[in-house]
């Protein structure tokens, strides 16, 4: 096809042009590529099929931006549009064409526009293959990276100085080792001088100038004081290079900063006299040997320990310094002088020793003697003895302890020892014990809170309650104390444990106690006044009414007295009279049972208590069984007025709460102690009431008991009903523990029924 427009003016002109194109067309090592306006391929060539991978009819469905790799398809549009807008008569770039097998091609384009209309001019490419010459670049651009890589690691800078001009050339590591920033002006001789400290400088100067006059190498050090204040100290390699003449035409080198190798010589001589000190001062020895186990050095405090001078044993066999020539100490140095460690202890001069024996390398690795070092041990032997006796008293201390005890991991809470009296207490085997965390024994509720509390890793922690829960699930109060320890190398805490669950319940009753007390006394305050009050009522209402009556009629006699028929009116005013005495008589004798119920005085508990059912019954209709034991015994007031009282609010109770049908009730002693039962078939007793402190009325029988050193039992019984047992022990006899509870165990108080 005709690629060039028709602009010759002859054939021979336009024949010329054709056959060029051919040729460009048909170079094997140049690929050509013609696209349209669309940067769709038209035609191309067959070298640059070969480097697309592509046929002639799949690059004609094709655009020249699909082909290129997306990372430069933006600058291959912005040069194809400076060719296009007339900006550029050619444009050139180097690119990457993705080629049919997925593979990458670096080319290098020239690329210009086709004669012809101007909105429809084709664009011819010529591609030249890049990829080798861009892999040798980018291997070089490597190396170079790497080397400059390794300057900055290993501390050194090339450099290149013509000393005729006075100019150099410096590494970006040899700017950074003398201070300055990479691309800055470089010093001459000069300046450069005036950076070396003044110590230093004549040297420098002089090794400079001699050669470049006598054209040998360079290898100095110096200290330099950088731009910004810092000093350090530089090694300088450099080359001379000569004219055809034999003149020095320029000097290449390396510049090595050695500060940080300096500085850790002079530490490590520091450590060395350190050291040193170290054993003159301490009870140790240090030691070396020749191949033929003679020793070359010996320092050390502890050599007074194990005989002459040290000066005085260089050149001596080891084996007359420090022990027999067959003992084993001589075998640990002949292992040290083939290559192996030794170690063990000796004795001398009533000192123990241990001791380290290796070989001795110089700087090829060739053993060339033997290094030894003795440290005295005699203080951490003696402690060891204490520490094993001390143990001892531990482990018995530990195991006799009546309380818990326990040594968990103060990092994982891991159980690592407990004693007997844990094991026995809380139920687990040892081995269960070993198994578990101190996590585990406390209620799920409570671990957040102590966490919380070990946490704060303080030596001594603990003050304070805890709840702890058996293997049976039993939960306790337990006061714990516990310290931070080393157990076996590792951070630990011991722990004692005292159970206060018993001391704690006896506090909640005696607290329950006092707040009863507190509402009982408030209540019989209350009572009495309301007695005081009911009383005067009485005595007002009852007697006063009578007695004032009674006064009217006797004024009345007296008046009347000897008047006319007057004999059958004062019969019928006597009358009157006798029945107001009468009445009033039983309003006294109500009143004073009230306050005290005399009938225990006329016919004793045993009768007084089946009258006072027999009296529930007629006044409450409740069908009422009466047992008893006690016919005509005596026994102190204050017992029998507290059992009559208790059964009189027992009888009171069921008839306000109970909705009973039947009451059985039985009196009995047994033992010198007066026993009280009061049973119901109503409808219970709701044991929070039990311990309800406004609950007066069975607060007062527990009082009333109490003051005796006796109890009273509340319960419901579980074939329903309520059931109150009282028992009062005889005078100076031995008291009962109040224990009120819920009905689980009602039986226990009644003697009878075991």
């Amino acid at each position: 096809m005709s690629i060039l427009a028709p602009d010759a003016d002859s054939e021979d002109s336009a024949r010329l042009a054709e056959e060029l194109w051919q040729t460009v067309f048909d170079d094997p090592h140049i690929g050509v590529a013609i696209f349209g306006p669309d940067r769709r391929f038209l035609e191309t060539n067959e070298r640059f099929r070969e480097l697309v991978g592509y046929t002639q009819a799949e690059l004609r469905r094709l655009t020249v931006i699909e082909i290129t790799h997306p990372a430069d398809r933006p600058a291959h549009v912005k040069t194809a549009d400076l060719l296009r807008t007339g900006k550029a008569r050619d444009v050139q770039l180097e690119t990457r064409y993705v080629r049919k097998d997925g593979g990458i091609v670096w080319v290098r384009v020239t690329a210009i526009l086709a004669p012809g209309p101007e909105r429809r001019r084709n664009t011819i490419a010529l591609v030249e293959d890049v990829t080798e010459r861009k892999a040798v670049e980018e291997r070089l651009e490597k190396q170079d990276s790497l080397f400059r890589e390794a300057q900055r690691i290993a501390h050194f800078g090339t450099w290149e100085w013509d000393p005729v001009a006075d100019v150099a050339v410096w590494s970006d590591e040899l700017y950074r080792i003398l201070g300055m920033d990479p691309g800055s002006p470089l010093p001459d001789l000069a300046t450069y001088l005036t950076w070396v400290l003044p110590d230093d400088r004549e040297f420098v100067r002089s090794t400079l100038e001699g050669a470049i006059a006598g054209g040998t190498n360079i290898e100095y050090d110096t200290r330099i004081m950088r731009p910004d204040g810092r000093t350090g100290i530089i090694r300088i390699y450099g080359v001379p290079v000569f004219d055809g003449n034999g003149a020095v035409t320029r000097v290449v080198g390396v510049t090595q900063d050695i500060t940080e190798r300096r500085q850790a010589e002079l530490e490590a001589l520091e450590k060395e006299q350190r050291l040193r000190l170290a054993f003159d001062q301490m009870g140790a020895v240090l030691w070396t040997t020749d191949c033929e186990l003679r020793l070359t050095s010996a320092h050390g405090a502890g050599l007074q320990s194990l005989g002459p001078h040290p000066e005085d044993v260089v050149g001596t066999p080891i084996a007359d310094y420090f022990f027999s020539p067959n003992s084993t100490e001589v075998e640990a140095h002949r292992r040290a002088l083939a290559g192996e460690h030794a170690k063990y202890e000796m004795i001398r001069g009533g000192r123990a020793f241990q001791v380290h024996v290796d070989p001795l390398r110089d700087e090829e690795a060739t053993v060339v003697g033997v290094i030894g070092i003795a440290v005295d041990i005699s203080e951490q032997r003696r402690a060891e003895v204490l520490l094993r006796d001390s143990e001892a008293r531990y482990r018995l201390l530990f195991e006799s302890n009546p309380s818990p005890m326990w040594v968990y991991d103060a990092e994982t809470f891991a159980f690592l020892a407990v004693n007997h009296a844990a094991v026995r207490h809380y139920g687990y085997s040892r081995e269960e014990f070993l198994s578990m965390k101190a996590t585990e024994i406390r209620p799920p509720e409570e671990v957040p809170r102590w966490l919380e509390h070990v946490g704060k890793k303080t030596d001594v922690y603990g003050e304070g309650v805890w709840r702890h829960r058996k293997k049976d699930g039993t939960e306790i109060a337990t006061e714990v104390m516990a310290r931070t320890v080393d157990f076996a190398g590792r951070p630990a805490r011991l722990v004692l444990v005292r159970d206060i669950t018993d001391r704690r319940r006896a506090e909640e009753r005696l607290a329950r106690s006092a707040r009863e007390m507190q509402a009982l006394s408030a209540r019989l305050q209350t009572i009495r006044e309301e007695e005081d009050a009911r009383v005067a009522r009485e005595v007002h209402d009852g007697i006063g009414q009578a007695l004032t009556a009674l006064g009217l009629d006797v004024a009345w006699l007296a008046n009347n007295l000897n008047r006319k028929g007057a004999r059958e009116k004062f019969a019928g005013k006597l009358c009157t009279m006798a029945k107001l005495i009468e009445t009033t008589t039983e309003s006294v004798e109500r009143i004073a049972a009230d306050l005290r119920p005399g009938i225990l005085d006329e016919v004793g508990l045993g009768a007084a208590t089946e009258w006072a059912v027999r009296q529930f019954q007629d006044r409450t209709g409740v069908d009422c069984r009466f047992e008893s034991n006690v016919n005509d015994e005596s026994f102190d007031l204050e017992r029998e007025t507290a059992i009559f009282r208790i059964l009189q609010e027992a009888l009171t109770n069921v008839a306000r709460h109970a909705r009973a049908r039947h009451v059985e009730v039985r009196l009995w002693a047994e033992g010198g102690r007066l026993n009280l039962e009061v049973r119901d078939d109503g409808a219970g007793i709701d044991p929070a009431r039990i311990s309800d402190s406004r609950s007066f009325g069975l607060l007062g029988m527990r009082e009333r008991a109490r003051a005796l050193y006796g109890n009273v039992v509340i319960a419901s019984r579980p074939e329903g009903g309520t059931l109150v047992t009282a028992a009062i022990p005889p005078r100076g006899g031995p008291s009962s523990t109040e224990d009120d509870h819920d009905g689980k165990d009602v039986d226990a108080a009644d003697p009878g029924r075991r």
